[in-house]
C-alpha cells in the first residue's frame, strides 16, 4: 500500500497556493512556511524509514505511465477533490504524481513551462 507520506508533501506545495492554513500548521511545529512543513513532512518520513517515492514500492515505470491517466482521472471525480482548496486539472494532478513517482520536489514551473 502506497504512503500518503509520499504524497503529502507535494499536495501542501500544490494547495499553498490556495490556502493559507498551512503557514498555521507550520507554527504548531515551530516552522513558518507552507514549504518549512512540507520539508518538515519529508525529514520524518526519512527518520521512520518511509518510502520518498513511489518507484521506491517496486512500480516500475512502464506500468505506471501506462495507469497514470487512470489514476489522475479516478482522483478529478473523487468525491473528495471537490472539496480541495484548490482544484486541479488532469494536467496538474499528473505533474503532482509524477513528481511523486521519482520523489521529486513538486514545482509549479513543471507544468507551466
Amino acid at each position: 500500500m502506497l504512503s500518503t507520506w509520499v504524497f503529502l508533501p507535494n499536495v501542501i506545495r500544490y494547495n499553498a497556493q490556495a490556502s493559507n492554513r498551512f503557514p498555521d500548521l507550520a507554527r504548531v511545529i515551530g516552522k513558518e512556511t507552507a514549504e518549512e512543513l512540507a520539508q518538515a513532512i519529508e525529514t520524518l518520513r526519512s527518520e521512520f524509514n518511509n518510502q520518498s517515492a513511489i518507484k521506491e514500492f517496486g512500480i516500475s515505470r512502464e506500468d505506471w505511465d501506462k495507469n497514470l491517466d487512470y489514476i489522475a482521472n479516478n482522483a478529478l471525480i473523487d468525491p473528495c477533490t471537490g472539496f480541495n482548496p484548490r482544484v486541479p486539472t488532469l494536467e496538474e494532478l499528473k505533474a503532482i504524481y509524477n513528481a511523486c513517482y521519482e520523489g521529486l520536489v513538486y514545482a509549479e514551473e513543471v507544468i507551466a513551462g
